[in-house]
């Protein structure tokens, strides 16, 4: 998937690495109850940050 949307190795590792990054701390932030707000879920904000930096190192 990342190879389609990215056309140099580097770009793709920078987004795999993005992914996991965001993946792992949202699993941790929200097993620790850090994510209590409720005014925005956790899934949401993943996506949204996770569509935010993508689109940062597609600009790179």
């Amino acid at each position: 998937m990342l190879a389609t949307e990215f056309d140099d190795a580097q770009s793709q590792l920078l987004a795999s690495r993005c992914g996991r990054d965001l993946l792992i701390g949202d699993i941790i932030n929200v097993g620790t109850g850090w994510f209590s707000d409720k005014s925005i879920s956790a899934d949401t904000s993943f996506q949204e940050l996770l569509i935010a930096n993508l689109k940062l190192i597609k600009q790179k």
